[in-house]
């Protein structure tokens, strides 16, 4: 797993986005494609191609594109051990610029994304495909990989992270486990590839907003994903606020779809409830909960804190780029 995502800070809001989706392959109909876009994770990729070796679904059934981003020759090396096709993308982009990268050499009528650092459910495969059968966009369940007992950190991220079934419900969705059918991009069109952060809710705010799009989430498309450390936590809030402030800027000049932000005063205000998703199956003590509570109260003060000295980056950054 990476430990410094500072990467994620370089943006290129300068140019237009170029969303109009152009595959370079005819649809393959009833065939996967899965794209997977990593940046210099060894380990992380190397989890998650084992995780799609042992998939129920037959083999020549659907195919796995890896997009490495910046063209780590380590990465390289992973790719060659298994049955993938290796598309290098140079210099490093970021991965939506990367993802677009995969779709449009993919030849599936079916689309899977997941990230490189998870470990996918054996049936991932088969149980996304089932699940297109009743929609154009399927969003799977994530869970974390969590210490025993789970530190604090973790537990947080677990009652946080990935609030499937409220973004759903909005019509959103993460890259981390989707499944979509090639003609939602094909109507929609790309990630907007500028952006480092933020990119898959922009594009899935985009498509929610057309009606005719079915969007489904079906908890039994399954993975895993790492817990992050606290330092790491930090950095990921750093990134999703700069991608969020950065868009926002954009957003003004009717540039790009809309991302929605939480309140910045509202950051300081308690948790409304103790967590975002479903901790049934933690079984937490009532001290547990207290923890938890506190904790996450103090993380949104850390998230306000971080977000105040990411707008103020975003306004030099502004300075800067202007002629």
């Amino acid at each position: 797993m990476i430990t410094d995502e500072s990467n994620s800070f370089v943006f290129n809001l300068s140019q237009k986005p170029q969303l109009q989706a152009e595959f370079e392959q005819a649809s393959a109909p009833g065939f996967l494609s899965v794209i997977i876009p990593v940046y210099k994770d060894v380990a992380g990729l190397t989890d998650t191609l084992i995780s799609l070796q042992k998939q129920t679904l037959a083999a020549e059934k659907f195919e796995v594109l890896v997009v490495n981003d910046g063209g780590h020759p380590a990465i390289s090396e992973v790719c060659a051990k298994f049955p993938v096709r290796e598309i290098v993308q140079t210099p490093n982009q970021g991965s939506y610029a990367a993802r677009n990268a995969g779709l449009r050499k993919s030849r599936g009528a079916l689309i899977g994304l997941a990230d490189a650092d998870e470990v996918l459910d054996p049936e991932w495969c088969e149980k996304g495909i089932a699940a297109l059968e009743r929609a154009d966009i399927v969003v799977g369940l994530t869970r974390f990989m969590l210490s025993s007992p789970p530190t604090i950190v973790e537990l947080w991220q677990e009652a946080y992270y990935f609030p499937i079934k409220q973004m759903v419900d909005r019509r959103m969705a993460m890259t981390a486990n989707l499944f979509l059918r090639r003609e939602v991009f094909e109507k929609m069109g790309w990630f907007d590839a500028r952006l480092r952060s933020g990119g898959d809710i922009d594009f899935t705010f985009r498509v929610g907003r057309d009606p005719a799009i079915r969007f489904i989430y079906d908890e039994r498309v399954k993975c895993e994903h790492p817990a992050r450390n606290y330092r790491q936590v930090v950095q990921s809030i750093e990134r999703i606020a700069y991608g969020h402030l950065t868009a926002s800027a954009e957003i003004k000049e009717g540039e790009t779809s809309q991302i929605p932000v939480t309140s910045f005063f509202r950051l300081f205000f308690p948790p409304k409830r103790l967590s975002a998703n479903d901790l049934s199956h933690m079984r937490l003590s009532l001290m547990e909960k207290i923890r938890l509570y506190l904790f996450s109260w103090f993380m949104k003060w850390k998230t306000a804190q971080v977000r105040l000295s990411v707008r103020l980056r975003c306004k030099r950054d502004s300075k800067q780029t202007k002629p």
